[in-house]
């Protein structure tokens, strides 16, 4: 075993592997990102008539708010914390100039 991993070749035929792994991956996961983002651009401009670089933008900040709430309640472990963070971020895309109008008249 020791031979293989001091063997140049062999190292280099298990990295490649490795590395073609991750691009694949990379690619896989930037497509599935790219048609997440296209879905939410497509609904926003059927629902909200917007021009499509804008409902793109929208769509790039909601998917990345939504990811990032994931991330975040899924890090935390307050049991309370965490259906809160998805809950609100949830309630502030939904509606985000009156939710945050309210919040800020709230404090």
């Amino acid at each position: 075993m020791a031979k293989r991993r001091s063997d140049p070749v062999h190292c280099w035929l298990v990295w490649r592997k490795a590395d073609e792994a991750a691009r694949d991956y990379l690619y896989v996961a930037t497509r599935e990102i790219r048609d997440s983002i296209e879905l939410l651009a497509t609904l926003i401009r059927g629902t909200n008539e917007e021009d499509k670089g804008t409902a793109r933008s929208k769509a790039i900040l909601i998917y990345c708010a939504l990811v990032g709430a994931i991330g975040v309640a899924r890090a935390v472990s307050d049991q309370q914390l965490s259906p809160e963070i998805l809950k609100t971020v949830a309630q502030l895309l939904k509606n985000p100039l009156r939710q945050a109008t309210s919040a800020t008249s709230e404090r």
